[in-house]
């Protein structure tokens, strides 16, 4: 059973890291508010300066993954 636990999470994990690849247009590791509006259009100033824990006006990997945790930015189609 735990041989099965790792594949699924390595695959759950990696859904974020590719949907932040694909937003990441200059490919400098970050989001910014245009790059996350490209692919979530629906994501509101609001919501980015929220999902932005740090302040710095960029969505790191972290904040990406704890947004996509709690449902805020919904998986690539």
């Amino acid at each position: 059973m735990p041989r099965l636990t790792l594949p699924v999470l390595v695959l759950a994990s990696a859904a974020p890291a590719f949907a932040a690849e694909v937003a990441d247009v200059n490919s400098d590791g970050v989001l910014t508010l245009d790059e996350v509006q490209a692919v979530w259009p629906d994501i509101s100033i609001d919501t980015f300066l929220y999902l932005d824990r740090d302040g710095d006006g960029l969505l790191g990997t972290e904040e990406i993954v704890v947004a996509r945790e709690n449902g805020l930015l919904a998986e690539m189609r």
